[in-house]
């Protein structure tokens, strides 16, 4: 979507961003990959490999990947999150960052009107970082 500011969504940033969550629920927690499986290695950080199936662990991957401006990955990190725990309010907010940045910009909408149900004024904040004025 042309609208979308992704530059300044993209900006790195030293500060952390807000919390947010939430997509579909998987049938059971096996159908989810772990994310030490993501990033393609056995063995990211000792954290994942400890504990491969919490969503906290994989929100904070994508929280680094979306640092380090590797938007592609801090998308499916957040989207495994996500899937672990619709809910999840931090990771719905970063997956909407990281979309324009990618050059999704359709997608980010598309959380931001999911976030709307989770936590209206955490959507509100993402919609300002992504919507020009």
């Amino acid at each position: 979507m042309a609208g979308l500011n992704a530059r300044t969504a993209c900006a790195p940033s030293n500060q952390t961003k807000s919390n947010q969550a939430g997509k579909r629920r998987p049938e059971t927690r096996d159908d989810i990959q772990p994310c030490a499986q993501i990033v393609g290695q056995p063995r990211v950080d000792p954290i994942i490999s400890v504990n491969p199936q919490n969503e906290g662990v994989c929100y904070k991957l994508g929280k680094t990947y979306d640092d380090a401006n590797q938007y592609a990955q801090a998308i499916e990190a957040e989207r495994h999150a996500l899937q672990m725990n619709p809910q999840h309010k931090s990771a719905w907010f970063e997956l909407g960052l990281a979309y324009p940045c990618a050059g999704q910009s359709d997608q980010a909408l598309d959380v931001y009107e999911r976030l709307k149900t989770i936590d209206p004024a955490l959507a509100q904040k993402l919609f300002d970082l992504i919507v020009p004025k």
